[in-house]
């Protein structure tokens, strides 16, 4: 008579094995999940500060398109801010109509109370940042 050989072992995973998995998985998003938050709002106000910045640095073709001067001063009108964005600016700058500019010092004051200086200078008016603080 021959004996028949032992079947394999089945191979899985224990509830055990499966409970640790889960309880790794549940404390590495508890860590992750907050800080989340941070990076997607930090995210967005790069974008808002990009298409600030954008609309700045288009300012001189405007006023060679519209053919009049565009004039900035104080809280910058005519400058479409996304929500919660503040914009000053000091001294007055003015963008001829050649497309040339005066220059001077922007603010960008962020929602979050966060405050970017930028200078602009002529005769190229391209915002170039100076200083940032909380």
């Amino acid at each position: 008579m021959s004996r028949t050989p032992f079947a394999p072992a089945v191979s899985g995973m224990t509830l055990i094995e499966i409970l640790v998995v889960l309880l790794i998985a549940g404390l590495v998003a508890s860590i992750a999940l907050p800080r989340l938050d941070r990076v997607v709002e930090g995210t967005r106000l790069r974008g808002e500060r990009e298409q600030i910045l954008e609309a700045l640095s288009s300012l001189p073709y405007e006023a060679y398109v519209q053919g009049q001067e565009i004039h900035l001063a104080g809280q910058a009108p005519g400058i479409d801010l996304p929500k919660g964005w503040v914009l000053e600016v000091e001294p007055p700058m003015t963008y001829r109509l050649n497309g040339l500019c005066t220059g001077g010092r922007l603010s960008l004051v962020r929602p979050d109370g966060g405050r970017e200086v930028y200078e602009v200078a002529p005769p190229v008016c391209k915002p170039r940042l100076i200083g940032s603080g909380n």
